[in-house]
């Protein structure tokens, strides 16, 4: 990777959470961990260094990492070593993307979500490991890291959650654990259009409660390259479909071919906007479809015309309908 790289500062704000925690045990256990005075020396050194020849987060990541893997090497106690063990995992995890990313990526993007998801997980249960262990050593300052890193931290989706849910939808729900509460009053704004998600809940549900094993489902894909209400009766219902969003595709499927992903795309596309019944019914049969929803959502993206023809499809036929919302099932007839 030769673009840009993490800065240092962002680096330790965004784990500041878990970097109070680690610096707590390093300062407490620091003849377990690093017991040479010089070492500290030349760690504070060539972090200076790394961060004026542009190394960015490297210049933290590396010196910790130095540190973590003397805690599994000189600590003395089995939950210090293990939690130092992953931390320094976390920290090899998020060193990758700062020289390194994958093939096709957009910039580095994906890559450094990918490893940072991991190296947050780790971190979390490497920090909670040593806090653990500081609490029956330093119990007083282990309540007071805690509370200096664990607050601040929850500031940001305390605060945030409220805003960004109306940023989102027209109507959010009231704060849940649910995660399917916001399609009962939400509304979308779409290809210019007000979308009510209710009527796709309503599908998601018939379809959980009436179907059995994994049947292969249709529902239509919204345009490529845009963050939108895509692939939402198959994210909820766990159904395979025939393509999925084509940004992730092409990006998650390198090893399949391009035109495969935009054929599947296009043949789905079809489904819903050809007047021809048989070329409907081919579709289906081709990628063994079993279940062809309708909601708003294919109402404003498919021609009428087009969705009109499902009602003549030979071997389809509607088994559930209310409101805007349909459910057809296909059931294959000879040629």
């Amino acid at each position: 990777w030769h673009g840009s790289r993490t800065p240092a500062l962002d680096c330790i704000l965004h784990y500041g959470t878990f970097a109070t925690i680690l610096c707590g045990v390093v300062l407490l256990r620091r003849d377990d961990v690093v017991g040479r005075k010089w070492l500290w020396g030349v760690l504070a050194a060539a972090s200076v260094f790394a961060a004026i020849i542009g190394l960015g987060a490297s210049a933290v990541i590396l010196p910790a990492m130095v540190v973590a893997a003397a805690g599994v090497v000189q600590g003395r106690e089995f939950i210090v070593r293990i939690g130092s063990a992953l931390v320094a995992l976390a920290l090899g995890l998020m060193l990758i993307p700062e020289w390194l990313t994958l093939d096709g990526d957009v910039g580095r993007m994906n890559t450094v979500f990918k490893f940072h998801h991991q190296s947050w997980l780790l971190l979390g249960i490497g920090a909670a490991a040593l806090l653990s262990h500081m609490w029956s050593t330093h119990r007083r300052t282990a309540i007071g890291l805690a509370v200096i890193s664990i607050l601040p931290g929850l500031v940001y989706p305390i605060t945030s959650t409220g805003p960004r849910l109306a940023q989102r939808f027209n109507d959010p729900p009231p704060p849940t654990l649910d995660g399917t509460a916001f399609m009962d009053t939400a509304h979308l704004r779409q290809n210019h259009r007000t979308l009510k998600l209710e009527h796709d809940w309503r599908v998601i549900r018939w379809l959980r409660n009436n179907t059995t094993g994994t049947p292969v489902i249709a529902e239509i894909p919204t345009p490529r390259g845009r963050y939108d209400w895509n692939s939402r009766i198959s994210t909820f219902t766990g159904f395979p479909i025939p393509a999925g969003w084509a940004s992730h595709l092409h990006q998650q499927r390198r090893l399949l071919s391009r035109d495969m992903v935009l054929e599947r795309i296009r043949d789905t596309k079809l489904l819903y906007d050809s007047t021809d019944p048989l070329e409907k019914r081919r579709i289906m049969q081709r990628y063994g479809i079993e279940y062809v929803v309708v909601t708003h959502v294919e109402r404003a993206y498919a021609t009428p015309a087009g969705l009109a023809a499902l009602d003549t499809t030979p071997g389809l036929k509607r088994v559930w309908e209310k409101s805007a919302a349909r459910i057809y099932q296909f059931t294959a007839v000879p040629e």
